[in-house]
């Protein structure tokens, strides 16, 4: 994926979208679940649809869902509506307190094929070999131009056998 724009929030970046089917369940919400600034999960993926995360330390009132050295996945028959309210709350809590920004992106086209996997029976597997080692998904982690090129490649071209 390619950052096309950078929003200073969350609330400016739901402007961008209109309402639509972004995700299976709900069907239809105003705008990606990525985004968390609204008090009450209006876009959020329903429980039944979403794996949720709590802490291993989830008693504690400061216990932080998120927080990857502790997280537990809890797949939807083993969530209670409670965890997943709170799972929401502890992403909304983040984007807020740290005023995160958000970035709005697209997907790299490799000889007119969009470098998106849709279909499991092809994707591609991909390892840390494949980006040079670096760990991905870390406060939103550029990649080398020439790693994310390969990247891309590599995955439009399975879509194409």
């Amino acid at each position: 994926m390619i950052v096309a724009a950078v929003k200073t929030s969350h609330q400016l970046a739901a402007l961008d979208f209109k309402p639509r089917r972004y995700v299976v369940n709900p069907p239809i919400t105003p705008y990606p679940p990525g985004l968390a600034h609204d008090s009450w999960p209006v876009a959020a993926v329903a429980r039944e649809s979403c794996i949720i995360h709590t802490s291993s330390d989830a008693d504690r009132d400061d216990a932080d869902p998120i927080s990857y050295g502790r997280r537990i996945a809890l797949t939807p028959d083993r969530s209670s509506k409670e965890q997943w309210q709170r799972d929401y709350r502890a992403y909304h809590d983040r984007q807020t307190s740290r005023r995160l920004c958000a970035a709005l992106c697209r997907f790299e086209f490799v000889n007119d094929r969009e470098a998106l996997a849709t279909c499991f029976e092809a994707a591609p597997v991909l390892s840390s070999h494949d980006r040079n080692d670096l760990q991905l998904n870390v406060n939103g982690r550029i990649i080398p131009k020439e790693i994310a090129i390969a990247l891309a490649r590599h995955i439009a071209e399975s879509g194409s056998q």
